[in-house]
């Protein structure tokens, strides 16, 4: 992993680093509520950096955040739980649904920390313990290397380096915190790069095979998605279509070996109860209409719905994989979940040096079966199409009377960032929405 320093942004003085300066006659600077321990160590063979912040009052239970990422591959994860006495229980945020729930608007219940990854005991030079996921357990040790408390009299011992959360698919971000007088606060944020050495980049959760074959007599297109944590027990997503209609299904499922159990979205309600917000207890895949089984080069199975029975054949056509080097085999062409009544919209995704994101949008006439438009994206970063934990969610509709608008997800940033498109009914194509 190259730790590399692109460049470091500095400030002249705290005021711009905080909201207020409020200095006391008696020369003491108001309190804050920042108490943030940093450690270096390792999880199991794995060197590691965490740092962690204790606050009473985070909501929904939570007396402490975090962010820890491995030496190897530099992508800060955030983390959340308890402290109770010298004992540490955190949980890792899976994706950008669970880190909008829980961390930025707060869950409404208190949380727990059961089957939570990280047990740690605290001493005063560092902590010990165990992170542990199903079937894999190593044990932690770390030493502490600084820390930071504005809580009271401003102390800060050690560079205080903090691993923001928000990072990019080539960089993380850190900010170094010094004493000020009376004050601490950020005095310069660095860049650092986010390439192996190896040639590769920071792992992304995208297992993607895309089908072609028949249902039946009829000819059908099917891309899905491998993921173990969609929520409530779904391990695959996807989307499929008939050549002759052209409009995408949105199924989803569980894999169990080669075996693989799809149910269809019935309808908008039920999109946004399973998909978007996720069912609130397992789902189960009885009575749902695929049952597949794959192989190296293709698969087989059936589809049935009351007395309706058909073979399904399909033969693997191209794959996506970013969970590790990424890799891109034949021409990956996702069949988005968002469509008009008139067009979908298909995401040709390629390999960009390390990385794999979104190279063009295909608007595709339903009517017609062809190719109307192709949407290219100016995007050095390589991040179009890779925000979603659904890659078939990287474009979304808003259809009114008199409008239809498509928005593009980019990663980027803390919470990524979208561009609209909206359809004119003049030019009859999609034009970028310029603010």
């Amino acid at each position: 992993m190259v730790r590399c320093l692109h460049w470091g942004t500095e400030w002249e003085d705290c005021s711009y680093r905080q909201f207020f300066c409020v200095l006391l006659l008696t020369g003491k600077a108001a309190a804050g509520w920042y108490q943030v321990e940093n450690y270096e160590g390792s999880i199991g063979p794995n060197p590691v950096h965490l740092s962690l912040q204790r606050y009473d009052s985070f909501g929904s239970g939570i007396t402490v955040e975090g962010s820890y990422f491995h030496d190897a591959k530099q992508s800060p994860i955030a983390v959340y739980g308890k402290i109770s006495g010298t004992s540490v229980f955190l949980c890792e945020i899976a994706d950008d649904r669970e880190f909008d729930r829980v961390l930025v608007m707060g869950s409404k219940t208190p949380v727990g920390t059961t089957g939570c990854p990280f047990s740690l005991d605290l001493g005063e030079s560092g902590a010990t313990g165990t992170w542990s996921k199903g079937s894999d357990k190593f044990p932690i040790t770390l030493k502490k290397v600084a820390n930071l408390d504005d809580t009271g009299e401003a102390k800060v011992d050690g560079t205080v380096e903090i691993p923001f959360w928000a990072q990019t698919a080539t960089h993380r971000f850190a900010g170094v915190y010094e004493k000020a007088g009376f004050l601490v606060c950020m005095n310069k944020l660095q860049f650092f790069c986010v390439l192996l050495l190896t040639g590769k980049a920071a792992a992304g959760w995208y297992q993607v095979e895309n089908y072609e074959g028949s249902i039946g007599p009829n000819p059908v297109h099917l891309s899905l998605q491998r993921y173990d944590s969609f929520g409530s027990g779904i391990t695959v997503e996807g989307s499929y279509f008939h050549d002759a209609k052209q409009s995408p299904i949105a199924v989803y499922g569980k894999i169990s070996g080669t075996s693989v159990f799809l149910c269809e979205i019935a309808d908008d309600r039920e999109f946004d109860r399973v998909l978007v917000m996720g069912s609130k207890t397992p789902v189960g895949t009885t009575g749902c209409p695929f049952s597949l089984d794959l192989g190296e080069s293709g698969a087989t199975g059936t589809w049935s719905k009351g007395s309706d029975k058909f073979p399904i054949t399909l033969k693997k056509v191209a794959n996506l994989d970013d969970t590790g080097e990424a890799k891109v085999d034949g021409t990956v062409e996702i069949p988005f979940w968002a469509q008009t009544a008139t067009h979908r919209f298909a995401g040709v995704y390629e390999k960009a040096g390390f990385l794999v994101c979104m190279n063009k949008l295909r608007v595709i006439d339903k009517k017609k079966k062809k190719v109307v438009q192709a949407i290219a994206f100016d995007d050095d970063d390589c991040d179009a199409g890779m925000l979603m934990t659904p890659i078939y969610m990287n474009v979304q509709k808003q259809v009114g009377r008199s409008f239809e608008i498509i928005s593009v997800n980019f990663r980027g940033g803390s919470a990524g960032y979208s561009r609209d498109y909206v359809f004119s009914h003049r030019s009859k194509d999609y034009r970028l929405l310029v603010n």
